[in-house]
C-alpha cells in the first residue's frame, strides 16, 4: 500500500479541484504512545520516503540533521513533550492553505542503548 493509499484511507488526504490532493483533517498525534499497525507502516513509509529523497533530491530542498545524546531516563517524558510543542509551533506558524509545496517533518526520538537487533 502506497503512503498515498493510507493517507487517504485514514481520511487525512482527500483530492480537491482538479485532481489535487489537499490535508483534510490536520495533524494527526498519538499521545498516549500506542502505535496502531497502520501508523507502524505509515510511519515506515515516512522513512523509506526520506531514504529516496536522500539520494534525488538537491540538498538545499530540505533540512536533514540528527543529533546523538546521553539523557537521563526520567527527563525523557519532558524531552517528548518538548518535541510534540516543536512540532505544533512550526506547523502553526508554516501550515498554509496557499502552499505551493507539499513537505514532510519528520522527529524521531529513540533509544540507541537498547539492542536494535
Amino acid at each position: 500500500m502506497s503512503t498515498l493509499d493510507v493517507l487517504t484511507k485514514h481520511g487525512l488526504i482527500g483530492i480537491v479541484k482538479q485532481g489535487r490532493l489537499q490535508q483534510t483533517n490536520g495533524s494527526v498525534e498519538i499521545k498516549n504512545d500506542n502505535f496502531s499497525t497502520a501508523f507502524q507502516n505509515y510511519h515506515k513509509q515516512m522513512l523509506e520516503n526520506a531514504k529516496t529523497v536522500l539520494n534525488k533530491q538537491n540538498v538545499c530542498q530540505g533540512d536533514f540533521t540528527s543529533e546523538t545524546l546521553a539523557i537521563k531516563e526520567a527527563d525523557i517524558p519532558r524531552a517528548k513533550e518538548i518535541i510534540r510543542k516543536f512540532k505544533s509551533e512550526f506547523t502553526r506558524l508554516f501550515e498554509t492553505e496557499e502552499g505551493d509545496q507539499v513537505y514532510q517533518l519528520q522527529l524521531q526520538f529513540f533509544s540507541l542503548t537498547q539492542d536494535l537487533y
